[in-house]
């Protein structure tokens, strides 16, 4: 008979009744499939404990069947025993857990206590979700971006951590996100966080070390991927909240990002999802964010079922009924602020960069024209050079000078003649070493902004156009403080000059500073309108813009956020 236990990091299928005539080489196969080794003198075969209990139940499953067919009967231990029906509790589970989420979302008062260690007091609108997280355990939330996402999980946790559910929380996010989430846990704990960034250098070797009595624990979304074994034993060893900010950054559900991290979520004890913008592209950003939530079952189906019903409908159909429940999510409205007012500025091109702009302009009117005429082969292999002559455009009308220049966001390389009569104006233009008429106006409302008392913001999407922004601010002797992708990240890469200082430096300033950044580098996870409990910054200048909504949108959250004065009012300047 043959008997199945997980001795630590193995698997280990005992066959001492069984004869060793009968052990064939279907049973051998079976098992080398899975780098199993036979010992001979105890008919035992061992194998190395996969890195997730998904693919663990997966083997153990198969295992069963196969000696099922074969007609021997198996025992298991209890380990085994409970992963075995893992599946099947989950499935449970996530059926209370989808009534639990539509009456707590249903419910006109939320009934909510917090252990007396989380000192902060929530707002009347932060409660349901609170209260969503902690009582499902597995779950989204997409509040709306500068809504307090990070407290309400610090809440959701404590109420967990009181439970003795969990004692730990490892948060998944972009690097400009762990001093936000360091700042935050002092803000609702009264304390600060017994904390360690994962680095991936040391990962393998010393994340027991690194991570023992470390309460909160960050990494970035790439970290997992090439360390996916030694997060793996992390999350089995220990009681962990794992939770994914920013979420959206696992939406490509063929992506290995995605997947490292769908493997590794079934060794987590409870998951939660953050993002403000969960579907930036289409219907399918959502499925690996949601399959995450509930690793061991399938709620989403397929993907490539997934992907072709949301295609054919357009939207999610039967799905919601699965998704509602899940999330929850705090809109703008809900905060309490004032409405922002957008103020547009016109500002006329220059004479040789408006000739530009209509030789560019003139070009892709008459490639529109034609489109009939071409074939689908070359409709496709045009479409990636027509968008680039659309940033082109955008390009021109901030700064024609860009157009010379090599885009490594965009993927641009430096503008040929292509069949254009401008090559000439655009070196004539290069060589005028002249100031665009927006860049020109921005610097002067900054500095106007400036002498008012006031912080401010300016926003580009292009690196070329920060260099030639800070030219004319230190023509106005002003030093500003920028960020782009050049710029390192923390301290642990550059301890002078990096993303963290400059940001924290804008917002620590006693006096008025401007802060010039791309919205790629700053437009997530940043929180630029507050510090020490004070307003700091209400105005953003927004120099151009591009086809990405989503980076746009986050941008904009970074001066209106939950924590302001209500009656504060926030600016920006287009």
């Amino acid at each position: 008979m043959p008997h199945i236990s997980l001795d630590n990091y193995k698997v280990c299928i005992s066959l001492n009744d069984v004869n060793s005539s009968d052990i064939d080489w279907s049973v051998t196969s079976f098992f080398n499939m899975v780098g199993a080794i036979f010992d001979e003198h105890s008919n035992l075969f061992t194998f190395e404990k996969p890195p997730n209990r998904k693919n663990l139940y997966q083997i153990l499953s198969d295992t069963k069947n196969f000696f099922v067919e074969k007609e021997w009967k198996v025992t298991f231990d209890q380990e085994s025993e409970n992963v075995l029906s893992s599946r099947n509790k989950d499935g449970k589970s996530f059926e209370i857990a989808k009534k639990m989420g539509s009456d707590i979302k249903e419910s006109q008062f939320v009934e909510l206590e917090t252990p007396s260690f989380f000192k902060r007091t929530l707002y009347e609108h932060q409660r349901q979700s609170v209260k969503h997280l902690s009582e499902l355990g597995n779950a989204a939330n997409f509040s709306v971006p500068g809504s307090g996402k990070t407290t309400l999980s610090y809440a959701a946790y404590s109420i967990l951590k009181n439970k003795g559910i969990v004692d730990k929380i490892l948060v998944v996010s972009p690097r400009s996100a762990f001093v936000p989430w360091e700042e935050e846990f002092l803000e609702c704990f009264e304390r600060p966080a017994e904390k360690v960034r994962l680095d991936g250098s040391r990962v393998d070797s010393h994340i027991d070390s690194d991570t023992n009595n470390k309460e909160l624990i960050l990494c970035t979304y790439q970290l997992p991927l090439n360390h996916q074994y030694a997060v793996s034993r992390f999350l089995e060893k220990n009681k962990v909240l794992m939770i994914l900010d920013e979420s959206h950054n696992i939406k490509n559900m063929d992506g290995k990002i995605a997947n490292s991290l769908l493997e590794l979520s079934s060794s987590a004890t409870r998951r939660f999802i953050l993002s403000g913008t969960p579907m930036p592209n289409s219907w399918e950003d959502i499925w690996t964010q949601f399959n995450f939530l509930w690793p061991m079952i399938e709620i989403l189906d397929k993907k490539y079922v997934f992907r072709d019903y949301t295609r054919i409908r357009q939207d999610l159909g039967h799905y919601n009924d699965t998704i509602n429940p899940l999330f929850t999510r705090i809109t703008k409205k809900a905060l309490g602020l004032k409405l922002p007012r957008f103020e547009e500025k016109f500002i006329p091109m220059s004479r040789i960069q408006q000739r530009i702009y209509d030789a560019i302009e003139l070009k892709i009117k008459q490639e529109i024209e034609h489109l009939h005429e071409e074939s689908i082969v070359e409709s496709i292999q045009m479409d990636k050079w027509r968008k680039a002559r659309m940033i082109r455009l955008i390009q021109t009308a901030s700064n024609p000078a860009l157009l010379k220049k090599t885009d490594t966001e965009f993927n641009l390389e430096s503008i040929s003649d292509e069949g254009l009569n401008i090559s000439e104006l655009i070196e004539q233009y290069a060589e005028l070493d002249e100031f665009p008429p927006k860049l020109q106006e921005a610097t002067l409302k900054a500095k106007e902004l400036m002498e008012q008392g006031q912080k401010v913001i300016v926003w580009t999407n292009f690196r070329y156009n920060i260099d030639t922004l800070i030219k004319l601010f230190e023509k106005l002797g002003i030093s500003p403080l920028w960020v782009d992708g050049r710029v390192p990240k923390d301290e642990s890469e550059d301890i002078e000059h990096n993303r963290e200082k400059m940001i924290h430096d804008f917002k620590e300033a006693p006096h008025p500073r401007v802060f010039i950044a791309t919205p790629a580098s700053c437009a997530e996870s940043v929180s630029l309108h507050m510090h020490k409990g004070k307003t700091v910054c209400t105005n953003a200048i927004y120099v151009d813009r591009t086809y990405n909504a989503g980076q746009y949108m986050q941008s904009l959250d970074r001066i209106h956020r939950i924590g302001m004065d209500p009656t504060t009012q926030v600016t920006y300047w287009l």
